[in-house]
């Protein structure tokens, strides 16, 4: 018979995203995510930086986030308003890639995972 390769379920160390794995995001909108992740404003002088993830529902294996990691932007969008979390899903539809912006331990840090179209 003919090999075929077997796919794992969950693949161990991620490093894109299908583009499946998006649509689903976008039909399950903004409030679906914070429900996944519980963060706090994070502000440094007064001026809002960012989101401090303080609690995960479950392990965000899609992606490489961490407790106390300060979302600042996602695809050079800034997350400081409601609307803009909303307006980011919507522009993951023509996205080839999602690029995370963070403070993570002080450090600026960027996580970026292509966008695979299956």
């Amino acid at each position: 018979g003919t090999d075929s390769p077997v796919t794992p379920e969950k693949p161990e160390n991620k490093d894109e995203i299908t583009r499946s794995e998006v649509n689903q995001l976008i039909e399950l909108g903004p409030a679906h995510l914070l429900r996944m992740v519980k963060t706090e404003p994070y502000r440094e002088k007064g001026k809002f930086v960012g989101w401090r993830m303080i609690e995960f529902a479950d392990d965000p294996e899609a992606v490489d986030l961490r407790l106390g990691d300060v979302l600042v932007s996602v695809n050079g969008q800034s997350l400081e308003k409601p609307e803009q979390f909303y307006d980011i899903l919507i522009s993951l539809k023509a996205s080839k890639k999602i690029d995370f912006h963070l403070l993570r331990g002080g450090e600026v840090v960027v996580l970026t995972y292509p966008i695979a179209d299956q």
